[in-house]
């Protein structure tokens, strides 16, 4: 496994996976070497040296050899075996940029014990294990290859990734255009009713008073023409006719009945 240093506690990680081992098992861990020439220089010449995974790829922990193993130790796990994956950072024929510290210092790096070593490849179990042999080995280079290929796909999977925050904050961008377009005609709609409502309670008014006035001209008709019948009632030519009146009706009547 290629995870112990991106793991919080690396000690608690590695007892973990010795507390589910059985008497024959065994766990390959492969850390990268923090004391690799190449990672030195790239961190001296101000460039971080697990940039090319997009910053996605930076441990929580770095190992040298010598921290590797107290670790493994402090875990309370045993060493089967120890390989170790070989770089050439400094060769004129490498990839990386070439260096703005000079030769010397690129010589003094190589001098240090482990500054070929790219990563340690270590084969762990419990004390006591009941291996007969160390367990066989995928070739070195094998292991570096998929080492490789897994961090490419993580590197495809981290931009695909990237790729669809971008395209879901677009999205979420125009809905919210969209919706600020939606509540700005809200806006006017609930403006333009507010204005139709009020100019409609002002016709209402003005038709409700024109029938109110309409009404007491009426009203006010009608109680002249009370008056004017009772001033006719009350006279006496209106009285002293009575009974002429109802001699018309009653011969009026008498009348159409033959």
């Amino acid at each position: 496994m290629n995870t112990l240093g991106y793991v919080r506690d690396p000690v608690a990680f590695l007892a973990g996976c010795g507390d589910v081992l059985s008497e024959d098992g065994y766990v390959v861990v492969s850390v990268p070497n923090v004391a690799y020439a190449g990672v030195q220089m790239d961190l001296l010449e101000g460039r971080l040296p697990y940039g090319q995974c997009g910053g996605r790829e930076l441990p929580a922990r770095f190992f040298d050899r010598a921290s590797l193993l107290t670790t493994v130790e402090r875990a309370g796990l045993c060493r089967l075996s120890e390989t170790t994956t070989l770089g050439h950072p400094l060769n004129a024929s490498s990839s990386r940029p070439p260096s703005v510290l000079g030769a010397r210092v690129a010589a003094a790096l190589a001098d240090h014990p482990e500054s070929s070593v790219e990563h340690f490849v270590l084969t762990l179990a419990r004390p006591g294990c009941k291996l007969s042999e160390p367990p066989p080995m995928l070739p070195l280079a094998h292991l570096h290859a998929r080492f490789r290929a897994l961090r490419q796909d993580q590197e495809r999977i981290a931009a695909w990734a990237d790729g669809e925050v971008s395209t879901i904050r677009e999205e979420s961008a125009e809905r919210e255009r969209s919706f600020k377009e939606m509540a700005a005609k809200l806006s006017g709609l609930e403006s333009r009713l507010a204005q139709v409502a009020a100019q409609f309670e002002l016709e209402l008014q003005a038709r409700l008073a024109s029938a109110f006035e309409e009404t007491e001209s009426v009203r006010k008709d009608l109680d002249a023409l009370r008056n004017e019948l009772s001033a006719v009632y009350a006279t006496k030519t209106f009285r002293y006719t009575t009974s002429l009146r109802k001699l018309y009706a009653a011969l009026r009547s008498h009348g159409s009945s033959r």
